[in-house]
Order: C-alpha cells, then sequence, then structure tokens
C-alpha cells in the first residue's frame, strides 16, 4: 500500500578533521575531510533518484558540498 503522505529525508554534515579528534564542531565552519567528501558523494548518488520539492541546507562548508 503506497502512502500519499510526503517523506521527509535528514542528512547529517560529514565528516572534518575535528571529527577524527573527537573534537565537537558545533558552528565552526570547517570544510570536510576525505572521507566526508566521499560520503557526500555516495549520499548524492543515492538521492539522484528522488525528486525533492524542498531542499534546506545551511551555509556551511562542511553542509553544503556538491
Amino acid at each position: 500500500m503506497a502512502s500519499d503522505l510526503p517523506k521527509l529525508y535528514l542528512a547529517r554534515h560529514g565528516d572534518t578533521a575535528w571529527t577524527d579528534s573527537r573534537q565537537r564542531t558545533g558552528r565552526t565552519d570547517l570544510p570536510l575531510n576525505e572521507r566526508g567528501e566521499e560520503h557526500a558523494r555516495q549520499l548524492g548518488a543515492r538521492l539522484k533518484r528522488f525528486y525533492f520539492v524542498q531542499v534546506f541546507s545551511s551555509t556551511l562548508q562542511r553542509d553544503s558540498y556538491t
């Protein structure tokens, strides 16, 4: 039975150098490390099959990887 309810997809930002050192990133604007970039590419590939009515993203580098 298919649902007509909208779906919400959430994604956490990717790994940064501070992820590896177990520091809290908070609002610090750090770029993704290699693992974070790879995870972002993988997520992008998985989401290509969906149509999104609206997308929200922060302005931080790690949240805006393309």
